[in-house]
């Protein structure tokens, strides 16, 4: 019944342009009218409007900066809040050995379905555990300087895919957690190393600290470059009618 209503609300469309390539096969499935382009997501178009990233306003520090995005996940709550748990487990261990510094950055504010509770919970939470950190909320610094702001990191842990897609585009080290198809997609199509993803590293604290290390101290990158993916997001305005 889904797929019949997404079916009438496609047909009047003259083109679709879609970010993985499940979107794709369902699409070309669909046998719409509609000319289907297989392109990447739309913020790959933002280097090429507010650049790669903000290396000289890098804040010069013996303590790294991390940054760390929940996500409400309204039908799997108590994994939204193990992935909190995971993360700040690991930072109180690493932070005996390594100076750090954490920034919480809530990238949705809705009053039913964000992020705010979760970010609180975090900072209470590294607060009892001595790790100094940071409540940053978008929508007070809006897409530019939340850009800014991931772009100067060292290191990135996001349940947000699109937090995660931002320090991919800026050359930040990232973690993803998988909780959905489209994450996985995502780091499929960039390549990201395997040592450094995956459900199997959520397993235990001792399986995750070796990832955070990895994402933390190593200069592993993605196997597509940042720069391919914006030249594929352009295509979602090149490949439309509207660019004639």
């Amino acid at each position: 019944p889904d797929e019949k209503k997404t079916k009438a609300r496609l047909k009047w469309l003259e083109q679709i342009s879609v970010r993985d390539n499940v979107s794709y096969a369902s699409l070309v499935a669909f046998d719409l009218n509609a000319k289907i382009v297989s392109s990447v997501d739309l913020a790959g178009v933002l280097p090429a409007l507010i650049g790669r990233g903000c290396d000289e306003e890098r804040v010069i520090s013996d303590a790294l900066r991390v940054g760390f995005s929940p996500c409400f996940l309204s039908d799997q709550q108590e994994v939204a809040k193990n992935y909190c748990d995971l993360f700040v487990s690991a930072v109180g261990t690493v932070s005996d050995d390594v100076d750090l510094c954490v920034d919480i950055i809530c990238l949705n504010q809705h009053y039913k379905v964000g992020d705010v509770d979760l970010c609180f919970y975090v900072h209470d939470e590294l607060r009892k555990r001595g790790v100094l950190s940071n409540l940053v909320f978008y929508q007070e610094l809006g897409v530019l300087n939340t850009w800014k702001l991931i772009s100067r990191l060292d290191a990135y842990f996001s349940v947000r895919l699109h937090g995660a897609i931002t320090a991919y585009l800026c050359e930040v080290p990232f973690f993803l957690f998988e909780y959905h198809e489209k994450c996985s997609e995502f780091l499929d199509f960039v390549q990201k190393p395997s040592f450094e993803r995956g459900s199997d590293a959520l397993d235990s604290l001792q399986d995750f600290l070796v990832v955070f290390r990895s994402v933390l101290f190593d200069e592993e990158s993605c196997g597509l470059p940042p720069r391919m993916f914006c030249k594929l997001s352009e295509k979602n305005f090149t490949e439309s009618p509207l660019c004639l």
